[in-house]
C-alpha cells in the first residue's frame, strides 16, 4: 500500500523524529527479547520463528475483522 501526500519541510523532520523513535523502541525490545532468551536458554531462531508465527496469525485476524 502507497500513501502519497505532499509534506512541507517542517512536518517531515517531525515525522523523521517519530520514525526514529519507533525504530528506537523496535530495537529496544528486540534486545530485551534477545536477552530474555538467553536467560531461559531459547535459540534466537526458536524466538524468531514464533515472533513471525504470531505476527502472520495477528495479520490474518485483523484482515477478517476488516471485512
Amino acid at each position: 500500500m502507497t500513501i502519497r501526500k505532499n509534506y512541507n519541510l517542517e512536518q517531515l523532520d517531525s515525522l523523521k523524529e517519530e520514525i526514529l523513535d519507533i525504530i528506537n523502541l523496535y530495537e529496544n525490545h528486540l534486545y530485551s527479547i534477545s536477552r530474555i532468551a538467553d536467560e531461559k536458554k531459547i535459540s534466537h531462531e526458536t524466538v524468531r520463528r514464533v515472533l513471525v508465527d504470531n505476527a502472520v496469525i495477528r495479520r490474518q485476524k485483523n484482515s477478517k475483522l476488516s471485512r
